[in-house]
């Protein structure tokens, strides 16, 4: 039997729609409503209720973070408790509530809404939190965190020759933020802490050049080049024709 009469009745106290048979409401804030149909037959006079219980949410994903900068290293804590509506679900076959991507292509998924996580190279990495609610809409926060490491490197002007070998050493670090301290360790049991330093070279030999760069935020890195130098010492040496010679003989000298 067609019913020729519809009362929705939506829960939230706008009132009731008789008029339209297929309507379409807002809810303006979240909450558990009861929507009930009652319809109405006028032939027949019969009339029937049903009811239905709508959930809506208000879906937020939101979380802090104790540092947002840092060395590699970087031991960064990640706390979601200010999202709101959050549900468990089911997720890489398991469940949990709070999908966490590092950016660093390392990611977890958890039930607690907390985390932690160690950022190992220099880089800008953006950390995503997603969530979802019950009625599986989502939701995407999102934090970036940047590490900050120097990449070592210098050149020199000569890297082989005779002893005594001046050598100029050129600081060519890769850095994104300012660098205050150097170290050089010029294989020789000498050392300098500046940036681009002059060394001399005494005695012959193959010499490992150490070289470590330190900036602003106390991030070091360092970097070895063994046997860069090479110090050699000329030998003279010669040998003659003949050595057994009478007055007015000629010989011959080759170095």
């Amino acid at each position: 039997i067609a019913a020729d009469h519809f009362y929705w009745d939506f829960g939230d106290g706008s009132g009731v729609d008789s008029v339209t048979v297929n309507p379409v409401h807002t809810y303006a804030s979240k909450g558990d409503y009861n929507v009930s149909l009652s319809t109405i037959n006028d032939v027949s006079g019969c009339d029937f209720l049903f009811s239905s219980e709508a959930k809506v949410r208000d879906l937020k994903a939101n979380f802090s973070i104790d540092t947002s900068y840092g060395c590699a290293g970087l031991f960064v804590n990640f706390d979601a408790s200010a999202s709101v509506d959050t549900s468990i679900f089911n997720y890489i076959g398991r469940p949990g509530a709070y999908i966490w991507i590092y950016g660093d292509g390392a990611s977890d998924f958890l039930l607690a809404d907390t985390a932690a996580h160690t950022f190992s190279s220099r880089g800008d990495y953006n950390v995503q939190l997603i969530v979802k609610d019950i009625n599986s809409c989502t939701d995407t926060a999102e934090q970036f965190i940047k590490i900050y490491e120097p990449v070592p490197g210098f050149a020199v002007d000569n890297s082989n020759g005779c002893s005594p070998l001046t050598v100029n050493f050129t600081d060519t670090t890769i850095t994104d933020t300012t660098i205050t301290e150097w170290r050089w360790e010029f294989g020789d049991y000498t050392s300098l802490n500046s940036q681009n330093p002059i060394h001399m070279y005494g005695q012959p030999g193959e010499y490992t050049v150490y070289f470590r760069v330190t900036n602003i935020l106390g991030c070091s890195k360092s970097i070895t080049k063994e046997d860069f130098i090479f110090v050699t010492i000329p030998f003279p040496s010669f040998y003659a024709s003949d050595l057994s010679l009478c007055t007015g003989d000629i010989v011959d000298f080759i170095n």
